[in-house]
């Protein structure tokens, strides 16, 4: 059995600072004890979550760990203009040398898409655009390549990215 932990950061009133010190000496403790892997839900404009970019905690979080995997549950793919989350997703791949875990989703929060301008009759259309853009749940597995083949294409959003390599 494999155990594991998911988090998110909530406001507790404390300095951001330290509470996101606070949560980086917890995720060095779970990675010596052995704990299997660390997700962390992102909300934005909620103070359900006080990290607005998930991604940049991972990164720290990443160069203070060797063993626990790390993820995001789950990236809300309507917030983000795709070719820059593969390149973010992959570049989190590397630095975390191949432990990044990724989730996805369309989110569900109307007030939360509201604050990105996003609708909820739309979401669910971006969710799909991005999602199809070459295989974003395989990335990480690549780790060296990403968008290869026929390149990264995003009809609305995106017009074309052509092949990126790292």
């Amino acid at each position: 059995m494999k155990f594991g932990l998911f988090d998110w950061l909530d406001d507790t009133g404390r300095d951001l600072g330290e509470t996101y010190e606070q949560r980086l000496r917890m995720l060095e403790l779970a990675d010596k004890r052995g704990y299997y892997c660390y997700h962390v839900a992102e909300h934005h404009a909620t103070p359900l979550s006080m990290l607005p970019s998930p991604n940049l905690f991972l990164a720290a979080a990443s160069q203070r760990t060797s063993r626990i995997r790390l993820g995001v549950l789950a990236y809300l793919l309507p917030f983000y203009q795709p070719l820059r989350l593969l390149e973010e997703i992959a570049m989190m791949d590397q630095l975390s040398k191949g432990r990044l875990e990724v989730g996805l989703s369309r989110g569900a929060s109307q007030f939360e898409m509201a604050s990105y301008s996003v609708s909820a009759e739309n979401s669910r259309a971006m969710f799909n655009e991005e999602r199809g853009v070459d295989s974003l749940a395989g990335v990480p597995g690549t780790q060296r390549r990403l968008c290869t083949a026929s390149g990264a294409q995003c009809r609305n959003r995106v017009e074309h990215a052509g092949a990126l390599s790292y």
